[in-house]
């Protein structure tokens, strides 16, 4: 159980205040998340409590943390507006509930491979555009410039940029010293509170000041209340509005989190807090990257800081509440800015772009299109580009040649200069998967570049090694038919090596082996071949 993973007498005291340090972090979080998505704070709270403490029982890491998540946020404020037939409470509980559905089911049902529904490069994008609409939104808290909810990022820089002119300086030198303090005291040492001291500073420096109408607008107020235990009541058709954006947030969450286990236990976790969040009046949650984060740099290790997170949130909603509509909107603006600046991750970015351009065109691409259409269409486009970037891969096995070693000497997937024959007079090719509709033109340019090369060479024999090759199917076997064929027009005989019985079958099935040799290795092939 991961609530215990990590837990020792010796770090139980950290791992408690670690607790304790998580909640003061989730709490203008969850706040800041559900006025984004255009929900009452305590939908966010609620969404930290009864699901962190389930997911603490049933995940297999001891450093997740799940709650109100940038991107699973995005999904909310882009899709709820578009269902009807009930109030945003009753849709946001009903979205957690099929999620929960969606989740449960890739869990039963080993689904795990879904995640390459969603590449790292595609997520990337959608979880930057996500967190950079967070961010502005808490930048203009810190300006004292009133933003509605929902909106998307252009509305909400047109809207910010029109506030400019009524900046509010107090509220800037609330948030400004938030920021400042919070950001020196963790480079002085990660191990104290420093959210709770700048909050409880301003909080008293609010009152004790009188700086009531000079501008400073205050957090929302909320009742004090337990999550409502209930099932959402909305119409079917409602419900059916929302699935599309339920499977986005299964989606978004198992690629966040990769979690195939032997045990799939992690995706029955995320299911459970879906599933909790659901019935007591929250929205759907996801990784919390950002929290993740905090307990990483406090050295925390098990699922004991999520539980003592949940309960003090829980003493907070239901004693406490009141307090919140005492703290400056800038000082937990502040709070939010810094937990999430590290996630627009500008360097992954920069890193793609030296590493491999075509995954930073992905990742711009699903970056581009969620600030533009919104998360919905975002996803829909990173999908659809991880989907072409899979059957790309897929149509365009490894292709190499080998020597008589079963060495890979030189890929054939380009054309390259060097070394051109696996033996004089022989050329042995090595293709990595089947031979299909979708993967033949792969192989035949692997023959045709083999071949090429080493004619000038004096080449006589051409040895597919079929060790790698999975089978064929009637397109694939009509274009390696054409290959050989093409291959014996220039004086180059075909044999093969390492091809298994099932194989050799669908060989002689397809008309390919003819009098052609099968050799029980490359060695073989290249002593009774050689001149």
């Amino acid at each position: 159980m991961a609530i215990f993973a990590g837990l020792t007498r010796q770090v139980w005291r950290r791992e408690a205040f670690s607790g304790v340090t998580l909640a003061v972090v989730s709490v203008p979080l969850a706040v800041a998340y559900a006025e984004a998505a255009g929900l009452p704070p305590t939908t966010g709270l609620y969404a930290l409590i009864v699901p962190a403490v389930l997911f603490a029982l049933l995940a297999t890491s001891g450093r997740l943390v799940v709650g109100p998540a940038p991107v699973v946020t995005a999904i909310a404020a882009s899709s709820l507006p578009l269902a009807s037939g009930a109030s945003g409470v009753q849709l946001a509980t009903a979205q957690a509930l099929l999620a929960a559905l969606a989740l449960a089911l890739i869990a039963m049902l080993r689904l795990g491979f879904v995640q390459a529904a969603l590449s790292r490069p595609a997520m990337l994008g959608v979880a930057s555009a996500a967190v950079l609409g967070l961010v502005i939104r808490q930048a203009a808290g810190i300006l004292g410039i009133p933003v509605d909810a929902p909106l998307g990022t252009p509305q909400l820089v047109s809207q910010v940029g029109a506030g400019l002119g009524a900046v509010q300086w107090w509220a800037v030198a609330f948030g400004v010293l938030g920021l400042a303090v919070i950001a020196i005291g963790h480079r002085i040492t990660k191990f104290l509170p420093w959210e709770i001291l700048v909050l409880a500073a301003s909080t008293t420096a609010f009152q004790v000041f009188g700086l009531r109408g000079h501008g400073i607008a205050l957090a929302p107020q909320i009742q004090a209340a337990t999550p409502p235990f209930s099932w959402p009541v909305i119409p079917w058709g409602s419900w059916l509005e929302l699935i599309p954006s339920a499977i986005a947030i299964a989606l978004v969450t198992v690629s966040e989190t990769g979690f195939v286990d032997r045990q799939h236990r992690s995706p029955f976790g995320f299911a459970a807090a879906d599933f909790a969040a659901g019935i007591t009046g929250g929205f759907a949650v996801g990784v919390s990257p950002e929290r993740s984060r905090r307990l990483t740099q406090a050295g925390a290790s098990s699922q004991l800081p999520g539980v003592v997170s949940a309960v003090l949130v829980l003493a907070f909603v239901t004693f406490g509440a009141s307090l919140l509509g005492t703290v400056p909107l800038p000082t937990m603006a502040a709070i939010v800015l810094l937990a999430l600046a590290p996630l627009t991750r500008p360097s992954e970015f920069t890193r793609l772009w030296g590493v491999r351009k075509l995954d930073f065109l992905v990742a711009a691409l699903a970056f581009a299109a969620t600030i533009a259409f919104g998360a919905l269409i975002g996803i829909a486009v990173a999908v659809g580009m991880s989907l072409l970037g899979v059957l790309r891969t897929a149509a365009s096995p490894q292709s190499d040649l080998v020597d008589g070693d079963d060495r890979p000497r030189a890929s054939l997937r380009e054309t390259q200069a060097g070394r051109t024959v696996s033996a004089p007079g022989i050329v042995i090719v090595r293709f990595a998967g089947p031979v299909t509709s979708a993967t033949g033109d792969a192989f035949e340019r692997g023959i045709h570049r083999a071949v090429t090369a080493a004619r000038p060479a004096g080449l006589g024999h051409l040895v597919i090694d079929c060790e790698a090759i999975t089978g064929f199917d009637a397109t694939g076997a009509l274009v390696a038919r054409e290959a050989i064929s093409w291959a014996r027009s220039l004086g180059v005989a075909t044999d093969y090596s390492r091809a298994r019985a099932a194989l050799r079958i669908e060989l002689e099935h397809y008309g390919l082996l003819g009098s052609a040799k099968v050799f029980e290795s490359n060695a073989r092939a290249i002593a009774e071949l050689s001149p």
